[in-house]
């Protein structure tokens, strides 16, 4: 099964859309409401964890979420951390790429419902 973001008002063709494993996508989101959660309200977060049309609905906070994934990803050790986790089923090669398609996703979108 996978995950479907949609892109609200993309400036590029991959911030169109960016299909992801439900596992990917739980490890991601996760990532990104341990370091971000403050940018999207919480009803949004959890209704991001299905396809349930929600996301960020602005190309400034998804900037700022790609920022911020992107300073994530630098950190070995905060990497490392996140994927030992027993219920993430993901490894570093992975996440690596993964995340680089998301934050590249996350800069051309301008804003995304997760679909």
């Amino acid at each position: 099964m996978a995950i479907t973001l949609t892109g609200l008002k993309s400036d590029a063709p991959y911030g169109e859309y960016l299909e992801l494993s439900v596992w990917t996508w739980s490890f991601l989101q996760s990532v990104a409401y341990t370091h971000f959660k403050e940018l999207i309200n919480k009803d949004t977060w959890e209704q991001m964890i299905g396809n349930d049309q929600a996301g960020a609905d602005d190309g400034e906070t998804c900037i700022e979420m790609a920022d911020r994934i992107d300073g994530w990803l630098d950190c070995e050790e905060c990497v490392d951390d996140a994927i030992v986790k027993p219920e993430m089923k993901i490894d570093r090669e992975t996440v690596s790429a993964k995340t680089k398609e998301w934050t590249a996703f996350l800069r051309h979108c301008g804003g995304f419902a997760v679909c």
